[in-house]
């Protein structure tokens, strides 16, 4: 009987170790669960960045800053994706916050959704979640 009671004692600290890890979003981070079942495919120009990779690129290029618990990235995630297949001069690189990335400084990112345009030496921002100025910039930069 004893046995049975350290069981179930077992299995509901489990369940609450879980339910707080869901709830305080740690388990994209820590726990490595997947919450979508959706596997997106990707082009070759669109690249998830970790601290040590090599953002150098001979083309324009687009810096998306997100987060696994912004809603608003993941639909702004799409249409960079869209924009990716549309237009293969133009890298996209991805920067995610869990990463413990050090380029949010490098490049002055203070909220999330963050989207740069690198061109011709110059930059572009759209900070926050404003579709009609990131449609500006992604057609902006598909321009030759």
């Amino acid at each position: 009987m004893k046995k049975k009671n350290k069981s179930k004692r077992l299995t509901l600290i489990i369940f609450i170790s879980l339910l707080t890890a869901l709830v305080f979003g740690l388990s994209s981070r820590y726990l490595k669960i997947s919450v979508s079942s959706n596997e997106t495919e990707y082009p070759e120009n669109y690249l998830f960045v970790t601290e040590n990779d090599d953002m150098s690129s001979d083309t324009k290029k687009i810096l998306f800053f997100s987060s696994a618990w912004c809603g608003p990235c993941g639909t702004i995630r799409n249409k960079l994706v869209d924009a990716a297949f549309q237009n293969e001069k133009v890298n996209i690189f991805e920067i995610s916050l869990e990463a413990g990335n050090s380029l949010t400084g490098n490049f002055d990112v203070k909220s999330v959704p963050t989207v740069i345009l690198e061109s011709n030496g110059r930059t572009y921002n759209v900070e926050g979640f404003d579709i009609s100025a990131l449609d500006k910039l992604v057609s902006q930069s598909m321009l030759e």
